[in-house]
C-alpha cells in the first residue's frame, strides 16, 4: 500500500509514485468492473421464513417456480370439523375446540371402560399393493400413556407414539401394502380406561419410491411442511407469493388482535384505558433459533411478552416493561402480547433481528404475489407447470389442466349398470387429453376420495374418457348410494310354444332396462343363449311348450334428468320423498334431495325441486389431467420483492387472495365489518387466515383491525365508523386458512451498481410495458363477443336465436330467446365480472297461446331467471345492466 505518512522532507522516490499509481489503476479497474459489469447472485428461497443476506439494496428476480399437487386420500375427514363417518373403537369420541391446530375443532379419543387402548377410525380409503403411502397428523397427549396414528390391517403400521401433554406435534409412518385393501386412517390412544389424547389433521398421501426412501432422513417439522393437511379435492400450489420484512419485523398495531377496551392510536402507538381480563397481541413468523430483540417505550409501564403462536401460553420471554433480547427456540412462529393489567401506552415498539437495539423504524414490507395455481403428478411429481418470468410478464408453462366438475357442466345420460349411472360429457367439452387411457388423469369425488379409472376395483365410483365417442367424451361412474337413482327388480314369465323365440319385456314405466342384469331360465335351467334389442330378448332355439317355462329376471335403473344429473354435481342427493334420505328413488314417487354431506337421514332440510345451486361446504368432483400440448399463460401479479442492504427476514408461502371486493356492513357498535358473524356481513370467497391489507378506492387504508378465528370463515376485519364512506369501494388482500403445498423460488438478486442500474432500468422498462398492456387488456374486455351460456332447467333456444350475453364498458347486454319447462327457475347463470350488485328487474316478450309480458330478474350471483309470461319463448332482447 502507498506510503501515507509523508513529511515535507521526506524525498519521492520512483517506487512511491509507482505504487500510488498502481493503486489507482487498481481502484479504476474494481468501479469500472463494478460500472460495466452486471454481478448478481444466485438465491433459492425455500418454504417457510428465512434471512436472507443482500449485498445491495436490490430487487429480486424472479427464475422459476415448480409446480407440485397433493390429493389427501383421506378427504376433510380427518380435520375434524365433524364426527360424521369418524368411528369410535373401544372409545368416545368428542369434538374438542380447545385443542387443535386448525378449523373449529380437533378430536378428543377417550378409551373406553374396560380397555386399555381406544381410537377414532375415519372412513376407510383404497390403497393397492406394490405403492407407497404416508400417514401423518398432529397429536397431543392428554392425560393417556401415549397416542399415535394407524392404519389398520396393513401389518401393523403404527407410527412412533407421542406423550408430550404441553402441545401438538406432527407424528407419521409411511407404509406399502403387500395387498390391495381397505384402511382407515386410525388414532390410537393407550392408556387406563377414562384417559384421553388429541388429534387434528390427520391425511394420507400417496407418493412417489423417492419419495417413500427420502422420508426416513427427514424429521417430523420437514414431514409436516412438505405435507401439509390439505383439503378434499386436487391442490396445487396455489397463489404463491413472497414476502421481504426489513427494518422492524413488527407490524402496525392495525394488525394486532385489540381488546375491547384498548384502540389503536396511530400505526405504532396503542392505547389501553382499563383491563377486562383480555390480552391484545400479535403474531408474525420467525426464524427458529434465532436471536431478536424487542425495544418499546411505555411512559406507564404496560409490560410486553412474548409467547409460543397460539392460545397455549408457552411463555419464551415473560413480561418486562423494559426492552429485551430473547431467543425463538424452537418456534417458527410467535405471538407478542401485551399484559392488560394496567392502563396506559406502547409506542414505537420495534423487534430486530440480534441482540443489539436499533433506532426505530416502521416496517418495511415488499411482496411479490402470483395468482395461478402450479400442478404436476400427483405421485411422482414429474412433468411440473413452470411459472417464470418474460420481458415484465409472468406466465405459466401449463403442462396440467383442472376442472372442477360441477352443476354447471353440461352433463348427459349415458347409460346404466347394476348399482351405478354412467354419465358424461361430450362434444369435446373437455379437451386436450393424450390419450383415452388412465395415465396421467385423476379425479377426486366430493369426499375427497380419489376415483380409479373403470378397470380398476374401487368402492367409490369411477371414471374413463374416450376421445373417439360423441367428439371426446369424459365419462363418470356415479354410484346409486351417492346419488339416489335407484333401480327395481323384476320378474316376468312366459310360456314356450317351441317356435316362438321372441318374447317382449314390459319394464316398469320410465325406467331403463339393464340387460347386464339378466336372469334367464327354460324349465328351471340357466341360458345365456339368447340376444337382446330394444326390450326385445330373442332365443337361438326356440323354448320348448311349457306352461310360464320361461323366467326372465332383470333390473331397471331410473334414468336421472339433465338437471337431476347437475344437482348431483352441485351436492344434491335424490331420495323418495316422505323416507328416510338413503331410500332412492326409483321411478313412481315424489321426489326429495338432500345435502350429500348431510349424513342424517331423518333430516328436515332438503328441498322438493331440482337444485339449481351448490351449498356453503361442499366440495365438488375435480379433474387434473396432462395436456396433450403445453401451453403458455400470462397470469395476474402483483408487486416485486425488494430487499435491503443486510439482513432480511423473507417469508415464502401460498394462499394469497388479492384485492377481494367486498361491501362493510355496520355490527351496531361503532364499526364497520368484514367476514364476521353479524348478521348480514359479507364473508370472503376462501376462509381467511389473516388479512394482509385493507383498500379503499384501491388505495392502501389503515386504521383497521382484526379478530383472529379458525372457526367460521376465519379472521374478520372491521373499520371504525369515522374511518368509513359509504361511497368508497373496498377490497382486501388476505390469505387463506387452507394450506396447499409450497414450492422454493429460484432467482437472483444484484450484488454490485451496473446490476442494480440494469435491474433499476429493466424495471421502468417493466412498468412502462405493463401500463400498456393493462390499458390493451381493457380494450379487448371492452370489445369482448358474444358469449353463449349454458342452459339450465331444461330450457332451450328458441330457433336460431340462442341465448347470449356480453359486456362493453362495464355494462352487460343479453339478447337471444329461449323455450322453458317452467317459471321461477334460473335459464343460465353470469358468471363472476358480469353479475349486477343488485338484482335488476325487466319486462320482456315472452308468448305462450298469446303475447303476454314476462318478467326477467338477475340476481348478484349471476341467476338470470323469468318470473313471470310464456313458457313457449322468451326474449332477452334489450336487457342491460351497470356490472358489479
Amino acid at each position: 500500500m502507498a506510503k501515507m505518512d509523508w513529511k515535507n522532507s521526506d524525498v519521492v522516490k520512483a517506487e512511491d509514485m509507482n505504487q500510488i499509481g498502481q493503486e489507482i489503476n487498481q481502484l479504476h479497474t474494481e468501479w469500472k468492473d463494478r460500472l460495466d459489469t452486471a454481478d448478481t447472485d444466485p438465491v433459492t428461497l425455500q418454504p417457510g421464513v428465512q434471512m436472507v443476506h443482500a449485498a445491495k439494496d436490490a430487487r429480486f428476480r424472479l427464475g422459476e417456480i415448480k409446480g407440485r399437487t397433493l390429493i389427501n386420500l383421506s378427504g376433510n375427514s380427518g380435520d375434524f370439523e365433524f364426527l360424521s363417518g369418524v368411528t369410535a373403537w373401544q372409545s368416545t369420541l368428542t369434538l374438542d375446540s380447545a385443542n387443535k391446530t386448525r378449523g373449529s375443532y380437533g378430536i378428543k379419543v377417550t378409551v373406553g371402560t374396560g380397555f386399555t387402548v381406544g381410537g377414532a377410525r375415519c372412513p376407510d380409503i383404497p390403497v393397492f399393493a406394490g405403492r407407497y403411502y404416508v400417514i401423518v397428523g398432529d397429536v397431543k397427549n392428554g392425560n393417556a400413556t401415549s397416542v399415535q396414528l394407524q392404519m389398520p390391517g396393513i401389518g401393523g403400521i403404527v407410527s412412533l407414539e407421542y406423550t408430550d401433554t404441553t402441545k401438538f406435534t406432527t407424528v407419521w409412518r409411511k407404509f406399502s401394502p403387500t395387498s390391495d385393501i381397505y384402511s382407515g386412517p386410525t388414532v390410537l390412544v393407550n392408556g387406563l380406561a377414562g384417559t384421553y389424547a388429541y388429534a387434528d389433521e390427520v391425511r394420507v398421501y400417496e407418493i412417489s419410491a423417492a419419495e417413500y426412501a427420502a422420508l426416513d432422513n427427514m424429521t417430523s417439522e420437514q414431514v409436516a411442511e412438505k405435507y401439509p393437511f390439505v383439503p378434499s379435492g386436487i391442490v396445487g400450489v396455489e397463489n404463491p407469493y413472497v414476502i421481504g420484512t426489513s427494518d422492524n419485523l413488527l407490524p402496525p398495531f392495525y394488525e394486532w388482535t385489540i381488546f375491547s377496551h384498548a384502540s389503536v392510536v396511530s400505526p405504532y402507538v396503542y392505547k389501553q384505558v382499563y383491563t377486562d381480563g383480555n390480552w391484545s397481541y400479535g403474531e408474525i413468523e420467525v426464524v427458529p433459533n434465532t436471536d431478536y430483540y424487542l425495544s418499546f417505550n411505555s411512559p406507564n409501564g404496560v409490560k410486553i411478552g412474548v409467547f409460543q403462536a397460539g392460545d397455549s401460553g408457552t411463555v419464551i420471554a415473560w413480561h418486562s416493561s423494559d426492552p429485551f433480547s430473547f431467543n425463538s427456540g424452537n418456534n417458527s412462529r410467535i405471538r407478542i402480547v401485551i399484559a392488560g393489567d394496567i392502563a396506559g401506552t406502547v409506542e414505537n415498539p420495534m423487534l430486530v433481528l440480534g441482540t443489539t437495539p436499533e433506532p426505530f423504524k416502521a416496517r418495511r414490507d415488499t411482496m411479490l404475489a402470483l395468482q395461478t395455481e402450479l400442478n404436476a403428478n400427483p405421485i411422482d411429481g414429474s412433468n411440473p407447470d413452470v411459472l417464470f418470468k418474460k420481458d415484465g410478464q409472468y406466465f405459466k408453462l401449463a403442462k396440467w389442466k383442472k376442472v372442477v366438475l360441477d352443476g354447471l357442466l353440461p352433463w348427459e345420460y349415458h347409460t346404466a349398470d347394476s348399482g351405478y349411472k354412467v354419465v358424461r360429457i361430450s362434444g369435446g367439452r373437455i379437451s386436450g387429453f393424450t390419450d383415452s387411457s388412465p395415465n396421467n388423469k385423476f379425479v377426486t369425488k366430493y369426499n375427497g376420495a380419489r376415483l380409479p379409472w373403470i378397470s380398476e376395483s374401487g368402492d367409490e365410483g369411477a371414471f374413463w374418457n374416450d376421445l373417439n365417442f360423441n367428439g371426446g367424451s369424459f365419462l363418470v361412474a356415479v354410484l346409486n348410494k351417492d346419488s339416489g337413482w335407484g333401480e327395481l327388480s323384476k320378474t316376468e314369465t312366459f310360456s314356450g310354444d317351441g317356435a316362438k323365440k321372441a318374447f317382449t319385456l314390459t319394464p316398469p314405466n320410465g325406467l331403463a332396462l339393464m340387460p347386464s342384469t339378466f336372469s334367464v331360465s327354460v324349465n328351471g335351467s340357466p341360458t345365456t343363449a339368447y340376444t337382446y334389442t330394444s326390450h326385445v330378448l330373442t332365443f337361438t332355439t326356440a323354448p320348448v311348450a311349457g306352461t310360464d317355462n320361461v323366467v326372465i329376471t332383470y333390473n331397471s335403473a331410473y334414468v336421472p334428468t339433465t338437471d337431476e344429473i347437475k344437482a348431483y354435481f352441485m351436492g344434491w342427493k335424490m331420495f323418495w320423498l316422505g323416507k328416510p334420505t338413503n331410500v332412492p328413488y326409483v321411478g313412481a314417487e315424489p321426489k326429495g334431495w338432500a345435502k350429500l354431506t348431510d349424513t342424517n337421514i331423518q333430516t328436515q332440510d332438503y328441498k322438493t325441486s331440482v337444485p339449481t345451486d351448490t351449498f356453503s361446504g361442499f366440495t365438488p368432483y375435480q379433474l387434473l389431467y396432462r395436456l396433450a400440448k403445453d401451453t403458455v399463460e400470462p397470469i395476474v401479479s402483483e408487486g416485486c420483492l425488494t430487499l435491503t442492504e443486510g439482513d432480511n427476514l423473507v417469508e415464502i408461502g401460498t394462499g394469497i387472495v388479492l384485492r377481494e371486493g367486498f361491501k362493510f356492513v355496520s355490527n351496531g357498535s361503532g364499526f364497520q365489518t368484514f367476514n364476521s358473524m353479524v348478521s348480514g356481513a359479507q364473508q370472503a370467497k376462501y376462509k381467511v387466515l389473516t388479512f394482509y391489507a385493507l383498500y379503499e378506492n384501491e388505495a392502501r387504508k389503515n386504521g383497521y383491525t382484526t379478530v383472529v378465528r379458525t372457526s367460521n370463515n376465519g379472521t374478520t376485519l372491521d373499520l371504525p365508523d369515522t374511518l368509513f364512506n359509504p361511497a368508497s369501494s373496498y377490497s382486501s388482500t388476505y390469505f387463506k386458512l387452507d394450506k396447499s403445498p409450497i414450492q422454493p423460488i429460484s432467482g437472483t438478486l444484484a450484488v454490485n451498481e451496473k446490476a442494480q442500474i440494469s435491474d433499476l432500468t429493466a424495471g421502468v422498462t417493466e412498468a412502462l410495458q405493463r401500463v400498456s398492456v393493462v390499458e390493451q387488456k381493457k380494450a379487448d374486455e371492452d370489445a369482448t363477443g358474444w358469449i353463449t351460456p349454458t342452459l339450465l332447467n331444461g330450457a332451450t333456444p328458441y330457433g336460431p336465436y340462442t341465448p347470449q350475453y356480453m359486456k362493453k364498458d362495464g355494462w352487460v347486454y343479453l339478447r337471444g330467446e329461449a323455450v322453458l319447462t317452467a317459471l321461477s327457475v334460473p335459464v343460465f347463470r353470469l358468471p363472476e365480472g358480469y353479475r349486477p350488485d343488485r338484482r335488476p328487474r325487466f319486462i320482456g316478450y315472452s308468448f305462450s297461446n298469446q303475447v303476454v309480458p314476462g318478467e326477467i330478474i338477475v340476481t348478484e350471483t349471476g341467476e338470470v331467471t323469468i318470473l313471470s309470461g310464456g313458457l313457449s319463448a322468451v326474449s332477452f332482447d334489450g336487457v342491460s345492466f351497470l356490472a358489479k
